[in-house]
């Protein structure tokens, strides 16, 4: 499976089974013509790729879309 996702300025707080909270950034995307929402806490490159990589992660990381209406009002059933 492949799918293609570009990050949004949609921040939110997910709470944790065992307590407390984490912060996601919600990613839309699409596969096989659908689209998709992903909830990430964490993304990162390797730390054995090279420096250039790391530092064009960092930069392409912070190019962020303002959400679409599907993401802006959050789902009831994507709350946990």
């Amino acid at each position: 499976m492949k799918i293609t996702i570009t990050p949004t300025t949609k921040v939110v707080q997910v709470r944790q089974p065992g307590g407390g909270e984490v912060e996601a950034r919600i990613w839309e995307g699409s596969f096989e013509g659908a689209t998709v929402q992903l909830w990430i806490v964490r993304v990162a490159v390797p730390i054995s790729a090279a420096p250039a990589v790391h530092e064009e992660f960092a930069r392409r990381l912070k190019e962020q879309n303002a959400p679409t209406a599907d993401v802006a009002a959050i789902p009831a059933r994507m709350i946990l």
